[in-house]
């Protein structure tokens, strides 16, 4: 619990700080500046495993959260190097990029409508989610 709640913190310090650094530059350029988006935010569930006995809850929680051209991703339980899998909706474009679930960074994909966001993880979990 305290991981997630470490997790959740630094997630909406790096919220703030990409707002405040848009809001710095954005003011001095001139009217091809993009108005900040709102942050859109996803919980990825994970992908179905064919099974014929039930499952408990699990206690990872995959948040995904989209901000202007950045995808922030945080795992309430680290599970080592992941892939991001970003795929448009209505280009068909996809993006892909690793990172380390101890220590997320933002990742750039560019901007995007609606997109479906793939993560595999190093235990081979896979979690899924769109927005």
């Amino acid at each position: 619990m305290r991981s997630f709640t470490k997790n959740l913190f630094v997630a909406a310090v790096l919220l703030t700080g990409a707002a405040t650094i848009w809001a710095e530059s954005g003011s001095s350029s001139g009217s091809t500046t993009k108005k900040p988006s709102t942050p859109q935010t996803i919980v990825l569930k994970p992908k179905d495993k064919v099974s014929i006995r039930p499952r408990t809850p699990s206690l990872q929680e995959v948040v995904c959260s989209y901000m202007d051209d950045y995808v922030y991703i945080t795992l309430s339980l680290p599970e080592g190097e992941c892939e991001m899998q970003l795929t448009d909706l209505t280009t068909g474009e996809t993006v892909v990029s690793d990172f380390d679930s101890e220590n997320p960074e933002p990742i750039y994909v560019g901007y995007h409508d609606s997109a479906e966001v793939t993560v595999t993880t190093a235990y081979g979990n896979i979690y899924t989610g769109e927005w």
